[in-house]
């Protein structure tokens, strides 16, 4: 994934925004006085650092690990809107574009846990004089299929040269 470039915003107390800390390094301390591209030059490397640990996670198959990576995501495509007069608006778009691609990827996986979250809370609920024949033994075929093909795309998503 390209690291977004973020433009100085030049102040009295700081003529240039410090770039974000290597993975493990300890980040930028902010203040009161600290500039705009300060404040989101940490939160991108927070939202970066994010997703690459959740990228491992998401691999080992972590409970929430796709929600939560989603999630991280979403921060980070917001962060660039928000922020978007202090940013390099042609490498944004072009991270923004792919982030949107990845979080849409991971959208089908998360959407069959929640489907399945969902199924499954209501058969439990049901009177089991209602449920005929094998109904859990078919629903959990049915989403470990479902499950495989989602973690399949993204696996793929995570392996391609456009991450």
């Amino acid at each position: 994934m390209v690291s977004p470039v973020v433009s100085p915003v030049p102040s009295p107390a700081a003529p240039t925004a410090p770039t974000a800390p290597a993975s493990g390094a300890v980040p930028h301390r902010l203040s009161r006085r600290s500039t705009v591209g300060a404040v989101l030059a940490a939160y991108v490397a927070e939202q970066v650092e994010a997703i690459a640990a959740l990228e491992s996670e998401i691999r080992a198959e972590e409970p929430d690990a796709v929600h939560r990576l989603r999630v991280a995501i979403r921060r980070l495509r917001s962060a660039f809107a928000t922020f978007r007069p202090v940013l390099d608006r042609q490498r944004i778009r072009e991270v923004a574009a792919d982030l949107k691609w990845l979080g849409g990827v991971l959208g089908h996986a998360r959407d069959q846990e929640v489907l399945q979250a969902r199924v499954e809370a209501r058969l439990a609920d049901t009177e089991p004089e209602q449920v005929l024949g094998p109904v859990a033994i078919r629903l959990t075929e049915r989403f470990a299929r479902d499950h495989s093909d989602a973690r399949t795309g993204y696996l793929e998503a995570l392996e391609s040269s456009r991450y």
